[in-house]
């Protein structure tokens, strides 16, 4: 026991004097150099043949500004509209999509997208204001149920 009590307070003291390293937490992993490959993107015109879309122009009840709903029917014969979506729309190509708008009034609008995913259809809407530099992210507003 008095051979091992040296061996001891010798131990405590380098522990305490912070001479030795003072264990640190194990290394986050590291990200591969290529992130995964995204599944390959359905051709929403493709796979929701069949589908018809249409818009009706429509007021604000408020405030008289023009807005715009888009009408959905799928080929079972479902229904359903989607908005109201802010300002006056009109139909702009967009590869990969079923269907596609762009909304404008007085500086603000959005581009509007109907997307599919696992073939069933989902509406997707970018907000846009005259006054932004950098486009905000597309959001899902609608999704097939």
């Amino acid at each position: 026991m008095r051979a091992a009590l040296p061996s001891l307070l010798l131990s405590l003291l380098v522990a305490c004097s912070g001479d030795q390293d003072v264990a640190t937490a194990p290394a986050e992993p590291t990200p591969p150099a290529e992130p995964p490959a995204a599944p390959p993107a359905e051709d929403a015109a493709v796979t929701l043949a069949g589908w018809t879309f249409e818009t009706r122009a429509g007021k604000d009840v408020d405030e008289g500004t023009p807005n715009t709903m888009v009408v959905v029917k799928s080929k079972d014969g479902a229904s359903f509209e989607v908005g109201p979506l802010y300002g006056e729309c009109s139909q702009t190509p967009v590869k990969g999509t079923a269907y596609a708008l762009h909304c404008w009034w007085a500086g603000a609008g959005s581009n509007v997208e109907v997307r599919s995913a696992g073939g069933k259809a989902e509406i997707w809407k970018q907000d846009l204001d005259e006054g932004m530099t950098t486009p905000m992210a597309f959001e899902k507003i609608w999704a097939q149920p």
